[in-house]
């Protein structure tokens, strides 16, 4: 937000490279890394959550097709 209305002041390239900067030191702090873990973890389950609804989707699938006077 902040290099957005320092662009108006200053010339992109300089706002680019005090964003890089910001970044590196925000990157190492302790407050990013944590957050950074936290999205890791939410990731994982919601990859092993879709994993597991479209594992049930293919079982429910098969089973369909190999007793289809059953299911229907």
């Amino acid at each position: 937000m902040l290099s957005f209305f320092a662009s108006f002041v200053l010339e992109m390239a300089i706002v680019q490279k005090i964003m890089r900067w910001d970044m590196t030191v925000l990157r190492e702090s302790l407050l990013y890394q944590t957050i950074l873990q936290e999205g890791f973890v939410k990731g994982e389950q919601q990859g092993e959550n879709n994993y597991l609804k479209l594992a049930s989707i293919d079982f429910s699938l098969s089973v369909s097709q190999i007793y289809p006077r059953i299911i229907s």
